[in-house]
């Protein structure tokens, strides 16, 4: 993820950079939503194995980056750094009151945020969530996670996550997304400059259809021994087109696996496994 703020350490003979809170991790963690001992793990050598690969938190995957894992045999649960670091009471911007780990084993609630109730693919993935003690509102890990500020490149201001509450209250004017031109609904969260610029993004038009992966990295292909290699979706006068759902790709990466098949995101490759 992009340093904005704070200290960060830096390699002095290649670009290994760490965030100074992430580059003070604990290498052993007890985690509420998991009985066993997760250890921090790195995959930041560039190639990954064909291995369990989802966050059991959020339905983001594990692909580079650091996470925690847990060492117990058969038992594949992990966290990214940012799922296991985020803890409780959890004072969160989309709600009043502060939030906590309450979910009953086996319960499922949907989130009041995103309210997205399809499940992740991961059979190792937990459907805990930080609930309000004082009303019925739920927030999933994806949400709770989201960066609350971003620099976009085409606005010198930083960019906050907005949940809308305040916009449809002050304004009646129509707001366009800066990436895919479609309206902004602002009963919904989005991103916006908290200047005058008027700049608004959608949430997946800002971060990409796929958070936490790196540009550089390749892993194998789940069915075939065919590699998957991630690059910046900057090397074209024309965006490519996506093998499966035929669209040019518009987010910030691609996923290519040889010969020349491109994917937009990760949801179109295993909907390409899938069939």
């Amino acid at each position: 993820m992009p340093i904005y703020f704070g200290n960060l350490y830096s390699c002095m003979q290649c670009e290994f950079i760490l965030h100074e809170t992430y580059a003070n991790l604990s290498r052993k963690l007890h985690h509420p939503i998991h009985p066993h001992l997760l250890t921090l793990m790195g995959r930041y050598e560039g190639v990954m194995g064909n291995t369990k690969n989802n966050c059991s938190a959020c339905p983001w995957e594990c692909k580079t980056g650091f996470f925690y894992e847990c060492g117990e045999e058969e038992c594949y649960f992990r966290l990214h750094v940012q799922c296991a670091t985020v803890s409780e009471p959890l004072d969160h911007e989309s709600h009043m009151h502060p939030l906590f780990l309450t979910s009953k084993p086996g319960e499922r609630r949907i989130c009041s945020v995103c309210k997205e109730t399809e499940s992740r693919r991961s059979f190792a993935s937990t459907d805990e969530t930080f609930n309000c003690i004082e009303c019925d509102f739920v927030l999933c890990f994806k949400c709770a996670t989201l960066p609350q500020k971003l620099r976009y490149k085409y606005d010198k201001h930083m960019l906050t996550l907005s949940y809308g509450e305040e916009t449809t209250q002050t304004s009646t004017m129509m707001s366009w997304c800066e990436v895919c031109e479609q309206a902004i609904n602002h009963k919904e969260r989005f991103y916006m400059c908290d200047e005058y610029c008027c700049v608004t993004l959608h949430v997946e038009c800002m971060l990409g259809r796929d958070l936490y992966m790196k540009p550089g990295s390749s892993w194998n292909n789940d069915s075939a021994v065919r590699m998957i290699h991630l690059l910046p979706n900057n090397h074209h006068m024309s965006r490519p087109i996506c093998f499966v759902c035929k669209k040019r790709c518009l987010h910030k990466l691609v996923f290519f696996m040889d010969p020349e098949i491109v994917f937009c995101s990760t949801l179109c490759y295993h909907e390409m496994l899938n069939f």
